[in-house]
């Protein structure tokens, strides 16, 4: 082959552009011997897709997808538009290109159902034979700043009070009761910043308590059309869930025993809530507390957001949602009055925790691209600067599947 390499080259080591950026980056090509092709060219894209299959009633299956473009430039970098060959010179290339990347344009996003991705391409056109193409991805980030939600300082507390049942519904089944009380400081919630919390089970039941989860939800939900002809055209969605776990004790609770637990968990590197610009994947996050006992567990489910942008000021620990003897106060907790940001705090990246998937495509015959590749997400590193009443932050990472049943 007469083109020995071709790669590109971003201005950007970490391959990460905000939204109304410049993407600016060089096409470094070498030639063993004069070549004749037609033009050298980058194309810029971005696109959003999403696909799943569903079965019918007949047991066959409908293709539901969805696409839509959000940038899509091409710049020429060497040749003319007529059309006709010219022969490049041998040797070692490099060719300056620079794109305006749009302000309205969603974040980069990979999952099993859909993606946002972004890449550049570098393309040689060649007369009577197949392009050579490379490509390569690059992250974009549109931040949401945690401070634009109303309720991002306001802390989280609740308390759920469960009757406990055996097999039967009778009475005889009776098996008592327990109380589950939670407080989380506060509502919006950066990559790299610790959510801390404090839960208490007050086991009134005669079973002993042996499970307690404590999970982060992340809800992906995608929009696609059917692929059959007479189809209503309507949009179909689909929820991927994804867990990640806050809490990792051995919990026994025995009869008529009050136990309770604090700690704080650092949230993972993951795309921001909402995904706004995109119009067929939308993300949303809860934190659900899951008590196990019996044929009747206690569920506690609350909203919470991530951002890219952390809160400022101040929040505070919420006060016992009852004033039983067991309630928990701020004392116990010794969170009390906690700064949201440290001052000053940077924001790095960090390669998103689902960790990098591969980016190859049907039709990538003549293609050079990454196989393996993941965005990354802004991050805050809180570990250094703040302590948060002694607790350590646990490390966060995708739990298995069973936790999205939850």
């Amino acid at each position: 082959m007469k083109i020995k390499s071709m790669q590109v080259e971003f201005d950007h080591q970490d391959r990460v552009y905000l939204v109304g950026s410049t993407l600016q980056g060089v096409v470094k090509v070498s030639f063993e011997k004069p070549t004749k092709l037609q033009t050298i060219v980058v194309h810029i894209k971005g696109k959003g897709k999403t696909s799943w299959d569903k079965d019918d009633l007949s047991h066959d299956d409908i293709n539901y997808s969805a696409k839509e473009y959000y940038i899509e430039e091409t710049v020429k970098l060497y040749g003319e538009d007529t059309g006709e060959s010219v022969k490049h010179p041998q040797g070692d290339f490099s060719y300056p290109f620079s794109v305006q990347l749009g302000a309205d344009m969603p974040c980069s996003y990979e999952g099993k159902k859909g993606y946002v991705r972004y890449c550049c391409e570098a393309v040689i056109t060649r007369p009577w034979k197949f392009n050579e193409t490379f490509r390569e991805p690059f992250t974009v980030i549109r931040h949401l700043d945690c401070n634009e939600f109303a309720d991002a300082l306001n802390p989280i507390a609740d308390s759920v009070d469960q009757k406990v049942e055996g097999l039967c519904c009778c009475k005889c089944s009776d098996e008592g009761s327990m109380t589950v009380k939670i407080q989380i400081n506060k509502t919006a919630f950066v990559p790299g910043e610790p959510l801390i919390y404090e839960f208490s089970v007050d086991n009134r039941s005669q079973n002993v308590i042996k499970n307690i989860d404590f999970i982060l939800r992340q809800n992906a939900t995608f929009a696609g059309f059917s692929d059959r002809m007479l189809s209503s055209g309507k949009p179909h969605f689909h929820t991927k869930k994804a867990s990640f776990k806050l809490f990792n004790e051995k919990v026994e609770i025995p009869v008529n025993q009050f136990k309770s637990f604090k700690g704080a968990a650092t949230i993972p590197a993951i795309p921001p809530t909402g995904l706004a610009g995109c119009n067929i994947i939308d993300i949303d996050y809860n934190v659900i507390l899951f008590v196990d006992n019996s044929f009747t567990p206690a569920k506690f489910k609350g909203q919470v957001y991530i951002g890219t942008i952390p809160t400022t000021g101040d929040y505070q620990t919420p006060a016992p949602p009852t004033t039983d003897d067991k309630a928990l106060s701020s004392d116990d907790i010794g969170l009390s009055l906690q700064p949201s940001a440290p001052h000053g705090l940077p924001p790095s990246y960090a390669e998103c925790v689902f960790g990098k998937v591969d980016l190859k495509e049907d039709d990538d015959k003549h293609t050079t691209s990454y196989t393996n590749w993941a965005p990354a997400y802004t991050y805050y590193d809180w570990s250094k600067t703040t302590n948060y009443g002694g607790l350590t932050p646990s490390t966060v990472t995708p739990a298995a599947d069973a936790y999205n049943h939850i």
